[in-house]
Order: C-alpha cells, then structure tokens, then sequence
C-alpha cells in the first residue's frame, strides 16, 4: 500500500509540473497583458488542489499495455485542463461561489474588476475563460509526441467524452424542473455526466494512445459501472455523509 501511495504522489507531482510547464509556454506566447491575467488565473484555478484522479486513470489506462514515459505524462494533463473548463462553467450555472476553498473562477475574476455591472462581466469573461481552456487541452494532447493515427483516437474520444458530459449536463439542468425522475433516467445522468469524463473516457484515452484496441470494450464496460457507482456513493454521501468525518460540506 505505501508503494502504492507513493507512485500516486509520483505520478502527481509529474502531472503538475506539466501543468506548470503547459501554463509558462502560454504566458510566453501570449503578447496581451489582459489575456495573460486571464491565462493566470486559469494556471492558479487549476493548480489550486485537485487529486489528478482522470490524468492518473489515463495513465493507468496507458500502462496496462505500454511502459509509461514522459508523453504519456504530457498527454494526461489535456483531461485535467478539461476538468477545469467543465469546473468553471459548472460553477456559473450553479451560481456557486467556492470552489476547492477558495473563490470559483468567475468569483475569482469579479475581485479584480471595477465599475458596474461586474458580476455579468465576470461570468462573461469565466465563460470565455472556460472555452479557452478547452482549446488548450486539446492543444496539450496533440503536442504530446505520439504517432498521428494514436492521437486521433485519442482526441476523437476526448471529443466525445467533451460531447457526453454536455449532454448529461442539459439532463441535470431538466431535472431540476421535472416532477418525475426515474431511477433509469438517474443512471443515464450519471454515465454521462460522471462516468464518462472521470473514469471511462480516461482510461480509454490512455488505452487509444498505446495502440492497442483490443481490450476497448472491456474498458468501457468496466468504466461504465465504476463511475456510476462512484457517483451513486458519492449521492449518499450527499445524503448522509458527515462533514466532520468527510471534510467537504454537503448541501442535504
């Protein structure tokens, strides 16, 4: 288990100075002082916490058929930028103000401005900010370093992992006006919303990029049902769940 532990912390610290590096060579080519504060705050909301669980499933992924090396590294980090992207407009709609203990990105963005109106243009520029973010993730994968035919599974997949959860996202927001919501339209919810960019759609990142398919559909099962049960756990403890114990708050 300590081994374990360890080669997780690893694996996070590697991801996070990609991470770094990423950010630093966007600042470097950015020529826009106004771009580059956003771009900042971009780097500070993604580096701000975040356990790297999907860049460590894609690399895992990867690893059950092919010794990882530094593009996988580089590679697992479009799938974390993704989550900051998701984050972002996900806080806006739920007019969430705190994020990971400290000021979502739009809140974030509303303490530096002055004048009136600031909340709208806040969310405006989180909005903009978001899509960004998303360019640069696929960006990161395709300069990663492997061959063009793995690359376009990969980022074809990516795609649709983007696509799902968007979907399972117009699901959420209709639930919030339906009367009746049935425990099948519940799951759906959860494999697209969940499922498909924490777990599944991750590790079949990893698995496209080594080259082999001949698994795929293992995968996808066995991803399938990981992040719906994920995601029903994390339900009760939604539910039920102690903040003293848990350290997050729940809203009952």
């Amino acid at each position: 288990m300590e081994n374990y532990r360890k080669r997780l912390d690893d694996l996070r610290e590697r991801i996070n100075y990609q991470l770094e590096s990423y950010f630093k060579y966007k600042l470097d080519e950015c020529n826009d002082s106004k771009i580059a504060h956003v771009i900042e705050k971009l780097r500070d909301f993604t580096m701000n916490g975040g356990k790297r669980v999907r860049p460590i499933l894609m690399i895992m992924g990867y690893s059950m058929f092919a010794e990882p090396d530094d593009r996988i590294i580089k590679a697992s980090i479009s799938i974390e930028m993704a989550q900051s992207f998701l984050l972002i407009h996900d806080d806006i709609m739920d007019q969430s103000d705190m994020r990971r203990g400290k000021p979502s990105f739009h809140r974030a963005v509303e303490k530096t401005l002055n004048g009136d109106s600031v909340e709208r243009i806040a969310e405006n520029i989180a909005i903009s900010a978001g899509d960004l973010i998303d360019t640069f993730s696929h960006e990161a994968l395709l300069r990663s370093g492997f061959g063009l035919e793995n690359l376009l599974d990969a980022d074809f997949e990516f795609s649709k992992i983007i696509e799902d959860t968007g979907k399972g996202q117009i699901l959420d927001i209709y639930s919030s006006i339906e009367d009746v919501y049935s425990e099948d339209r519940l799951i759906k919810l959860h494999f697209l919303k969940t499922a498909r960019y924490t777990i599944q759609g991750p590790l079949l990142m990893g698995a496209y990029l080594s080259g082999n398919k001949k698994y795929i559909q293992d995968i996808k099962d066995y991803g399938k049902y990981a992040g719906i049960a994920f995601q029903l756990y994390d339900d009760l403890l939604g539910l039920f769940g102690s903040e003293e114990k848990t350290g997050q708050i729940y809203q009952k």
